[in-house]
């Protein structure tokens, strides 16, 4: 990474966001008068704003402890900013799994999230307002803070301690409410730890619109014996090119989307 990113990185890491160099280099040769923005906070605020319409799974670069999927009882301090990739009622059948609901006790999400290098899943453990079952595919959260760019300061909550500091004469404010839970390999998703800072993966999105398009059909009689169950004939709706699926049964967890050249949990959750 050339020197001029290098502090742009850091920055970007200490927010819990770390990308790829070349991706990094490539969306800074892309905008116009990046080197006259000054500043590196400022900077890389113009490439947070690319990133939240970039896919992760290609340009993240990992920021999740190694093995996270096999930890328990563990609690992370963060903060992660991760892509969130597909959301479920995992409370509902399969077949109303993608409607929408208001967070509530009917209502349990499981969301499938990654930060480029490794996949994570995390459960609506308590009511979540601002997360919606059809929300954007690619949108982005922070767990463990609260990140909101401005044009002249950046709010950043972080778990029950309030700091402020100057930062190149840029204020970052940190307040601590809670750090995030996981448990057999599931971050416990709360309100205190969860932020959504908004964009969306076209390419994510159009395979969302192919599953749910699937999943929402009309059921056509009995099934033939040996014929794919839903789940499979979704997740191949969503990536037509995929060639892991295999016969399980209804609702049944597919890994053939994570597995497959797209390595999106689409389908999978």
């Amino acid at each position: 990474m050339s020197g001029r990113l290098r502090s742009v990185d850091e920055f970007l890491l200490r927010l819990g966001l770390h990308l790829r160099p070349e991706w990094l280099e490539s969306c800074a040769a892309g905008l116009p008068g990046f080197d006259g923005l000054g500043r590196a906070e400022v900077q890389a605020r113009r490439c947070f704003e690319q990133f939240l319409f970039a896919d992760m799974n290609t340009c993240g670069a990992g920021v999740l402890p190694e093995g996270v999927g096999n930890m328990h009882a563990v609690v992370l301090d963060g903060p992660f900013v991760l892509q969130v990739d597909e959301i479920v009622n995992i409370s509902a059948p399969l077949r109303e799994r993608y409607h929408e609901i208001h967070a509530g006790p009917k209502r349990c999400l499981k969301l499938s999230m990654t930060d480029g290098i490794q996949r994570i899943f995390g459960m609506e453990y308590r009511p979540i307002k601002d997360l919606e079952v059809l929300a954007p595919a690619g949108l982005k959260v922070n767990c463990c803070s609260f990140l909101i760019f401005w044009d002249n300061c950046l709010t950043f909550g972080f778990c029950a301690l309030v700091l402020c500091i100057s930062v190149f004469g840029f204020y970052l404010r940190q307040i601590v409410i809670r750090n995030v839970h996981i448990r057999r390999g599931l971050l416990m998703l709360v309100p205190e730890v969860i932020e959504i800072l908004g964009g969306v993966v076209d390419d994510l999105e159009a395979a969302r619109d192919r599953l749910v398009s699937e999943v929402n059909k009309p059921p056509r009689g009995k099934r033939k014996q040996g014929g794919l169950p839903l789940s499979s004939r979704a997740t191949l709706a969503a990536w037509p090119g995929s060639s892991n699926v295999t016969n399980g049964g209804e609702g049944i967890p597919l890994a053939a989307a994570v597995n497959s050249s797209h390595s999106t949990g689409l389908g999978t959750v």
